[in-house]
């Protein structure tokens, strides 16, 4: 029995956008967010770690810009303005580090020409202390609604089915097994 699961979802329009509160989401903007893309990832799948090295900025290129399918428009970050949650009329140096945080990101992959032969979701990840927010939905939606505007009418993805939270989170999303 593989630990792989398999879901897709037909879309019928794109999805609303979902906002939440401190945070914005935006498009890969250069060699910066490698950095950021790792360090997320380090967290996010931390208590997952099967003895595996860490990740480096070559697996990142060999992941993504070295792939077809990627492009920087299709990868989103989700970042936290650290200022919104300030204290009414606290100063912001009160921050100790930088104010916007990158705590989540999210990945359109496709192949082939349009149509295009294969769309699907990937690398949706959250830091751990940012979960159940509505970061992931709002991802989600962000890329749904750029699959549409594309033309694509079908997204798959593949998790694992013991990380249960993302089954959930997809299924609620419309997602069905294949």
């Amino acid at each position: 029995m593989s630990n792989v699961l398999r879901l897709q979802k037909r879309l019928e329009s794109g999805s609303s956008p979902i906002s939440v509160p401190g945070v914005s989401v935006r498009t890969f903007n250069g060699p910066d967010d490698v950095d950021h893309w790792l360090a997320l990832r380090s967290a996010a799948f931390a208590e997952f770690d099967a003895g595996g090295r860490p990740w480096t900025a070559a697996d990142f290129h060999r992941e993504f810009l070295g792939k077809p399918w990627w492009s920087a428009e299709r990868l989103w970050f989700a970042e936290f303005d650290a200022t919104e949650a300030l204290a009414p009329g606290e100063p912001p140096g009160a921050i100790d580090a930088a104010p916007r945080i990158v705590v989540g990101t999210i990945t359109l992959a496709r192949s082939g020409r349009p149509p295009h032969d294969h769309a699907s979701v990937a690398w949706l990840m959250v830091a751990p202390a940012f979960r159940k927010r509505g970061i992931a939905r709002a991802l989600l939606a962000t890329l749904e609604t750029s699959a549409w505007k594309g033309g694509e009418r079908l997204l798959t993805l593949e998790t694992h089915a013991s990380w249960t939270a993302a089954v959930r989170l997809y299924e609620s999303a419309g997602y069905v097994r294949t």
